[in-house]
């Protein structure tokens, strides 16, 4: 089966354009109306960038369609195009476009996506039939899903992980501090409700802000073993474990989706354990450094006053392996035997010996 030629584009004409993402390339159709047809006017394919290749594969589509809006503006000049889509990319991105997007990537999506007069989006249910799809070369049995739901149950660290609150469970906030004083790197973490300290403490100098926030969070899930528990958190990069990037990055082995070692490569495993202690836990993300006109606030406040107060404290020295430096004269026995080489650089640097017969 050969592709039907191509047909040359009318500007004059609104235009429709197929997306479908395979393997990490984007592959698209634009099409016009001819007669009771719709004639393809151009095939589009391009790879997507490395990072975009690691998201989920919802993620993927909503790169694979800005890609195809950008490469079929090329021919369209303004014209009006209507995308035809059967993910629901408004939804992905707003909802979980936060987790595996940069703020610029995310504001260059929603501009390419949202706020373009000639371009509008369809959500239509042609996962069977669409177009694009046959460019990639193979025909997979189709998948109709809840795009939310499948990212939620595959990439969240637990399937029942929620990031709102169960009314009839117990209430934690947790945080992590790492500053400097006088040249001097200070650590701690803390746990609390929004009155009192459940635990708190130092952590070893070494241990920077993130990775104290990670131990925080860590701390309070295996207090809660076999609770109903609701946790804050201030730290995005532990809520982003959590929720989004942790199993996914278990499963490769602690590799990024350049195949680098991830961040806390120690702590994130250890995480990923700790959350399946509960027997329901929501994971909530909170602002930091916020006026106290809440309960939740001052759980906030609390919470972060407690785990600097705890980074003052000292963290028990482990034990260290080192030689043993003698203390006074050190008595060698035997003569030191020089070659005419050492003899000549010892007259050069004008040395002396002493009694023994060394330098």
């Amino acid at each position: 089966m050969s592709a039907p030629a191509l047909g040359l584009p009318d500007v004059s004409k609104p235009f429709f354009l197929f997306s479908h993402e395979k393997q990490g390339i984007a592959l698209g159709i634009l099409a016009q109306n001819l007669g009771p047809y719709r004639g393809a006017v151009a095939y589009l394919s391009k790879q997507l960038d490395t990072a975009a290749k690691g998201w989920p594969g919802c993620l993927r589509a909503v790169a694979a369609v800005a890609i195809n809006i950008q490469e079929a503006h090329k021919f369209t000049l303004g014209q009006k195009m209507t995308v035809l889509v059967s993910h629901t990319m408004s939804a992905v991105l707003e909802a979980k476009g936060g987790h595996w997007l940069s703020p610029q990537r995310f504001l260059k999506y929603q501009a390419i996506l949202v706020e373009q007069d000639d371009v509008e989006i369809v959500v239509t249910n042609f996962v069977v039939t669409n177009p694009a799809s046959f460019l990639s070369g193979s025909m997979g049995e189709p998948v109709i899903h809840d795009c939310l739901e499948t990212i939620g149950a595959t990439y969240s660290s637990r399937p029942d992980l929620k990031d709102t609150l169960f009314e009839d469970a117990e209430t934690r906030f947790t945080d992590g501090s790492s500053y400097v004083i006088s040249g001097r790197r200070h650590a701690g973490y803390a746990v609390t409700t929004s009155k009192e300290v459940i635990e708190s403490g130092p952590l070893p100098s070494n241990t920077s802000a993130q990775k104290a926030e990670i131990i925080a969070l860590i701390r309070a899930l295996e207090l809660a073993k076999g609770k109903e528990i609701n946790i804050y958190t201030d730290s995005r990069y532990a809520f982003g474990v959590v929720h989004a990037h942790g199993a996914i990055w278990k499963e490769r082995g602690l590799l990024n989706s350049q195949g680098k070692s991830i961040k806390h490569a120690q702590g994130v495993p250890r995480l990923l354990d700790a959350i399946q202690l509960p027997e329901r836990v929501a994971i909530m993300h909170i602002k930091a450094h916020q006026k106290a006109s809440s309960e939740l606030e001052e759980g906030n406040m609390l919470v972060d006053r407690e785990a600097k107060e705890a980074a003052k404290g000292e963290v028990p020295d482990k034990a260290v392996e080192a030689a043993l430096i003698p203390d006074g004269k050190v008595s060698i026995e035997g003569k030191p035997m020089y070659n005419k080489k050492d003899k000549k650089l010892i007259n050069v640097k004008k040395a002396s010996y002493n009694q023994e017969g060394w330098l």
